[in-house]
């Protein structure tokens, strides 16, 4: 019984540590973490300007 307790042990380090870049990297990808807005107040755009700058910067829904 006591080796297979140590072979558990065992088991759960590695998988510690194979679960831990994931969870680690997971943890740095989020964007919503990241995302830095830009301080002051919203640049005034005329239509054609916000037409062009909505073409390049498509909205994303997720």
């Amino acid at each position: 019984m006591h080796a297979l307790q140590e072979r558990n042990a065992l088991v759960a380090i590695v998988l510690a540590d194979s679960l831990g870049w994931p969870e680690a990297h997971l943890e740095e990808s989020d964007p919503l973490r990241r995302i830095r807005l830009p301080q002051g107040d919203c640049p005034d755009l005329s239509f054609d300007e916000r037409r062009e700058w909505r073409q390049r910067n498509p909205q994303r829904n997720w």
